[in-house]
């Protein structure tokens, strides 16, 4: 087991974005050797994400031994739903409906609950929801801080500068 996994970094992986291991290490090379010295740990919980994670079944087995390396912070599944469930009415109090680029609430939920101040993904909606919850007035809010590492240059540079 890496001797520091636990101090490590945590960070959120959106995995239905990911979709698989290879891409994975194909888009985020420095990541992906990261996770695997024990780094960098990635979190997860909560309904949506389990069930994403089924979908991508190539993550599963890298999935499997992040586990057995004490790599993945497993929150508690009730307290992600209901995390995800205040980000929604935090969503619709302020606009009224949903927000099209705020479709990842299960995301946000893992970010607060595990401490983690990133969120790995191709997906740049998550930064544009964020920009939504800014200009809305809502900055102080524990959602609007997220940072969005949606390529390994972004990825090297936040960790050098350890704001993972």
């Amino acid at each position: 087991m890496p001797s520091k996994a636990k101090q490590a970094p945590v960070v959120v992986l959106d995995v239905a974005n990911i979709g698989s291991a290879k891409n994975l290490f194909k888009i985020f090379p420095t990541f992906y050797k990261h996770l695997l010295k024990g780094r960098v740990r990635i979190v997860s919980g909560g309904r949506v994400f389990s069930k994403e994670l089924r979908s991508a079944r190539s993550l599963l087995p890298l999935f499997v031994e992040l586990s057995k390396l004490n790599l993945i912070l497993k929150l508690d599944e009730e307290e992600v739903n209901n995390e995800q469930s205040n980000f929604e009415q935090l969503i619709i109090a302020e606009f009224g409906h949903s927000v099209n680029d705020c479709d990842d609430p299960h995301l946000f939920a893992l970010l607060q609950l595990a401490g983690a101040k990133s969120v790995i993904s191709g997906d740049k909606r998550i930064g544009a929801c964020r920009k939504c919850l800014r200009e809305s007035g809502i900055q102080n809010s524990k959602f609007a801080n997220a940072i969005l590492i949606s390529s390994n240059q972004q990825y090297v540079a936040r960790f050098n500068r350890k704001r993972l």
